[in-house]
């Protein structure tokens, strides 16, 4: 995940791998509108709440930058 701070808001990239990527139907979404300081389970939620077709992330591994991190890790610039 990548976060870019505009505004005090946060567009991040989400790149999705295996059973997730065919669930979406692409290996990679944006999501924006998260408030500056949001972290890896912020990004969980939201894409919970905007796309319910991708359950199974609640237990994949997340990245922030290039290092696997937990949910209350925040997003990188």
């Amino acid at each position: 995940l990548l976060g870019t701070h505009r505004d005090s808001a946060v567009r991040v990239r989400v790149e999705l791998f295996a059973s997730l990527r065919e669930a979406a139907g692409t290996g990679e979404l944006e999501l924006e509108g998260l408030c500056e300081g949001a972290t890896l389970g912020d990004v969980r939620a939201e894409l919970a709440r905007r796309r319910p077709d991708l359950a199974g992330l609640a237990h994949a591994r997340g990245v922030v930058g290039d290092a696997y991190a937990e949910d209350a890790t925040a997003l990188a610039d």
